[in-house]
């Protein structure tokens, strides 16, 4: 079976603003959203004097316009979270780090609105609708924080000896993967959290993964999450498959390694076989991606070229970003 797709060069092609990219793309224009754009491309730097945007519809950028906010992740570094119409992005601004700022990207009217946190780093977001969950780290323990859309401070709490990169939430509970930073046979973790208060209610450590989990999904009671490094610093090549019941943990084994990238559809979960640049091999080899079929367990693969950055399935197929 060969996954409908859709590539659009140098660029991302999605119903969302869904990737940043490193570089400086031509001058822009500033406006609503242009007619008929079908994705987003944002273009961002650490030293620049803001972010750019490029609409794009179909094969071609139909508009562009600068935001000014910096330091958005380049790309693959995870699913942007959509919550409604709303993608949520992270600007950790410039290399001193004196700002950081939370946005959200109306995919209706197109435009962009900051709420400033006091966090040089934030590596990890967690959105519902009158609040969102952030985590970064700091002297070797990971911080949460809990803030209302306006930023005021809502809960925190700090968890020792531990680094998190990826939140999600399921109902009044928030789940946070990450490893641990003792120094000697550090291990990844999945914690349990009360969403509303951030304490603490059970903890769990992950299977042979050692760390780099940015991507991670619940369905039907259980966390599914890409298993892209393993015990003995190699690239895995399967998906954990947490019980919410019990924390009790299996696999699904994949066709290719580094399962680093998660998004859902109704039926079914895609997996970018990509990673950080530099990888444990060359970034052209990372070129596929998998369907898991929720129903009835089946994987198919493609090679969509490479390097894989990033990816969207939709309705009519799935989209993707090639470097």
């Amino acid at each position: 079976m060969k996954l409908p797709l859709r590539t659009v060069a140098s660029g991302l092609a999605a119903t969302v603003a869904l990737c940043s990219c490193g570089g400086a793309p031509a001058p822009t224009s500033t406006g609503p959203c242009p007619e008929g754009w079908r994705a987003a491309v944002i273009f961002s730097t650490e030293d620049g004097a803001g972010s750019e945007l490029a609409f794009v519809d179909g094969d071609r950028v139909i508009g562009r316009r600068t935001i000014p906010y910096r330091g958005l992740e380049a790309s693959p570094t995870g699913i942007m979270p959509r919550l409604g119409d709303d993608v949520w992005l992270v600007a950790n601004g410039n290399a001193d780090r004196d700002r950081t700022d939370i946005l959200r990207f109306s995919t209706k009217t197109c435009d962009v609105v900051a709420t400033r946190v006091t966090e040089p780093v934030v590596r990890a977001l967690s959105p519902a609708s009158d609040s969102f969950i952030t985590t970064n780290t700091l002297n070797g323990a990971a911080e949460l924080r809990r803030r209302g859309l306006d930023g005021e401070l809502l809960a925190e709490n700090r968890i020792e000896q531990i680094t998190l990169s990826a939140l999600v939430r399921d109902g009044q509970k928030v789940y946070a993967l990450g490893e641990t930073t003792r120094g000697d046979n550090d291990q990844g973790i999945l914690l349990e959290l009360d969403a509303a208060s951030l304490r603490l209610l059970r903890r769990t450590t992950l299977l042979d993964t050692v760390g780099g989990v940015i991507s991670t999904v619940i369905r039907d009671g259980k966390l599914f999450y890409g298993r892209a490094v393993v015990t003995g610093d190699v690239e895995g090549r399967a998906l954990g498959n947490v019980s919410l019941d019990d924390l009790h943990e299996s696999t699904v084994a994949l066709p290719h390694p580094a399962p680093f990238l998660l998004a859902e559809t109704d039926d079914a979960l895609y997996v970018g076989h990509t990673f950080m640049n530099p990888g444990f091999r060359p970034m052209t080899e990372y070129r596929h991606v998998s369907r898991y079929d929720l129903s009835t367990g089946a994987v198919t693969t493609t090679d969509v070229g490479g390097p894989l950055l990033s990816l969207q399935p939709t309705g009519q197929g799935l989209l993707v970003l090639l470097g």
